[in-house]
């Protein structure tokens, strides 16, 4: 039941948008759900993250918090390689439906709000990255040893917080883009 909610309010954004409206609809209302899906449970999951670090970093005490930022940040980290392929799997679909050529990619307002928020994307992938190549092996490193999180985990933290702050800048950019005609004609 909760599932069939999170959908259909999903569902909300995309048929006031230009998925419903342009070709090939059926298409567009899909990915567009499912890129609003996965961009509620990545965010969501990085302020949920973000929290759950703060949280362990003040009430546990110091060898204990390291193999449990480790765990947390490893599970967070499968669930949002997920998320972050189908994003972009539904963000080239949409954009090659509702851009629809390099030209207006670069010469429409829509084209530019589109690669405004590919580079915004690339910015919080990079992040991802490095929390997911550098931080999380660094935890685990200091958990099999028993040692304190220290400067891994406050690193960690502000990545996670950059990350989130990227993210609200997206959606900032993506309010802008729904109400701006695409540059495929519908």
């Amino acid at each position: 039941m909760l599932l069939g909610a999170a959908i259909g309010l999903a569902l909300t954004a995309p048929l006031a948008g230009h998925s419903g409206e342009h070709s090939p609809r059926g298409l567009l209302l899909c990915t567009d759900t499912m890129h609003v899906l996965c961009l509620s449970a990545w965010l969501g999951g990085l302020v949920t993250l973000l929290i759950a670090l703060a949280i362990v970093a003040r009430l546990m005490p110091g060898t204990d918090r390291t193999p449990l930022m480790a765990l947390l940040v490893g599970r967070f980290s499968w669930m949002a390689r997920i998320a972050v392929a189908l994003l972009l799997l539904t963000g080239v679909i949409q954009s090659i439906a509702l851009v629809g050529s390099f030209s207006a990619l670069v010469d429409t307002d829509y084209g530019l709000l589109v690669l405004a928020k590919i580079a915004l994307f690339a910015l919080m992938i990079g992040l991802g990255a490095y929390n997911q190549r550098w931080a999380l092996p660094r935890l685990r490193q200091l958990a099999t040893r028993g040692a304190e999180p220290g400067r891994a985990a406050a690193l960690l933290r502000r990545s996670v917080a950059l990350e989130v702050g990227f993210a609200l800048v997206v959606i900032a950019v993506t309010s802008v883009l729904v109400v701006t005609e695409p540059a495929s004609p519908g």
